[in-house]
C-alpha cells in the first residue's frame, strides 16, 4: 500500500514525503508484548492488558535510536518509539515489540498525515507549532533563546542523531552545543517535513 502526505496549495508546495509500506494489517510480537495494527489504529497488549489507541488520539511521537560499535564497528541499533496521546497517557514502544523500526514510521507516517492539514493550517494564520524544544511560525524557528528566520536558513539535517540547523554565513545556529537530538523533538517527521516544504515554497 502507497502512503503520500496531503498538499496545501496556499503555502506548501511540491510533494511530499511518500511511503511504500507492504502491509496494512501486521502483527509485531515480542515475548511479552503484542502490538496489533490495523487501518485506524493500534492495540498494545502487555501483561494480559489489552489497549486500543487510534492514530487521531496520538498527540506527540518522540524517537529514539542509538548504535551500538565495537572497535568502531557499529554492532546494532536500538530504536524506541514512545508514544503520548491526549489525555496524557504515554506508550513506549522498544526492543520487546519486533521490527519496532519499520512499526515506528508507519506510525508516524499515519499520525503525519491527520496532523499534517492541521498544522498547515495554523502556520498560514500565523501561529506557533510547537514541537518540543523547537517552535516553528512564520518568523522562522525558535528554541526558545532565539529565532532565525527562514531566508537566513541555509541548511537542516540529522548527524549521528542530532539535529542541526545551519545559518547563513555561520557554521550552526542552536542556543546549546549548537545541535539538538532529535529524541528531543516531538512529531519529529511532521516537523521535517514542515521545514523542509516552507524552505521550499520560499524560494
Amino acid at each position: 500500500m502507497l502512503f503520500s502526505t496531503p498538499t496545501s496549495p496556499s503555502v506548501i508546495v511540491g510533494p511530499l514525503l511518500l511511503l511504500a509500506l507492504p502491509f496494512l494489517f501486521v502483527w509485531y510480537r515480542g515475548l511479552k508484548t503484542r502490538v496489533c495494527v490495523f487501518d485506524q489504529g493500534l492495540t498494545y497488549t502487555k501483561g494480559g492488558k489489552t489497549r486500543t489507541i487510534r492514530w487521531n488520539e496520538i498527540e506527540k511521537i518522540w524517537q529514539y535510536g542509538l548504535r551500538y560499535h565495537i572497535y568502531f564497528i557499529p554492532i546494532a541499533t536500538i530504536h524506541v518509539y514512545t508514544i503520548q496521546t491526549r489525555d496524557g497517557t504515554r506508550l513506549k514502544l522498544g526492543s520487546g515489540v519486533g521490527k519496532v523500526k519499520q512499526l515506528g514510521e508507519y506510525i508516524q507516517a499515519q499520525v503525519m498525515n491527520i496532523m499534517l492539514p492541521r498544522a498547515i493550517e495554523t502556520y498560514n494564520s500565523g501561529g506557533t507549532l510547537e514541537f518540543g524544544r523547537l517552535n516553528l511560525s512564520q518568523a522562522g524557528i525558535s528554541n526558545g533563546k532565539e529565532v532565525i528566520a527562514w531566508n537566513q536558513i541555509k541548511n537542516v539535517k540529522v548527524w549521528r542523531g542530532r539535529l542541526r540547523i545551519e545559518k547563513v554565513g555561520k557554521l550552526q545556529w542552536l542556543g546549546w552545543a549548537n545541535t539538538i537530538a532529535v529524541a528531543r523533538v516531538s512529531n519529529f517527521w511532521l516537523f521535517t517535513t514542515l521545514v523542509d516544504n516552507i524552505r521550499r515554497s520560499r524560494g
